[in-house]
């Protein structure tokens, strides 16, 4: 993107990195998500500096239906009507890298990594930080394995970090002002070096 502008949704069938500059972004009110992944399980798609905004009617900010692996960095996903970032993966395992990320304001998730059919998800959240969300900050489903180091989850109505079935690893991170901090519904594992506190529940 050579020119900072207000860009339209776009759908991703292959491999593709797609780099803003600062004023770069994509303002999407509509059904559907911002910016759509049906791509093969061999291609590579990175996302960097982007801001993706839904105007509080846009449905999804960044959706991942297959792909290979998904790198999203110095990026804002803000004002969707329901999850700023979804790995919905159907088959196949993604891989994925989400750093120096904001999601911020969703009426859903912030980030939902939400296997479906026989899909895997496998990533590292670092520096991300997933604030003022209606439902949780990080939510983990099915079959996924995150590492989170450096992120933050504060201020969401539900739990800073979630997860229900899958495996979570912290470290460095923080949870504060949710109404829970982490929820354990499947593994979570802790280096001890996290900041857990002021949530109306801890975990």
């Amino acid at each position: 993107m050579l020119d900072p502008a207000g860009y339209g949704p776009m759908t991703i069938t292959q491999s593709i990195s797609i780099a803003g500059i600062e004023g770069a972004g994509i303002n999407h009110g509509s059904a559907g998500a911002a910016i759509a992944i049906n791509a093969g399980p061999n291609d590579n798609i990175n996302l960097t500096h982007l801001t993706i905004d839904g105007i509080k009617t846009g449905t999804a900010g960044i959706r991942l239906n297959s792909g290979g692996s998904l790198t999203i960095t110095h990026c804002v996903v803000r004002n969707f009507v329901i999850d700023g970032i979804r790995l919905q993966p159907l088959t196949g395992g993604i891989k994925f890298l989400i750093g120096d990320t904001l999601v911020s304001n969703n009426s859903g998730n912030g980030i939902s990594v939400a296997p479906r059919g026989t899909g895997t998800a496998i990533g590292t959240l670092d520096h991300v930080s997933a604030d003022d969300n209606r439902i949780d900050g990080i939510s983990v489903n099915i079959e996924a394995t995150i590492m989170a180091i450096k992120s933050i989850a504060n201020n969401n109505n539900g739990a800073g970090f979630s997860n229900h079935k899958g495996s979570l690893l912290l470290a460095h991170s923080t949870a504060m002002g949710n109404e829970v901090g982490v929820f354990v519904g499947g593994t979570v594992e802790s280096d001890g070096n996290n900041a857990i506190h002021d949530n109306r529940t801890n975990v």
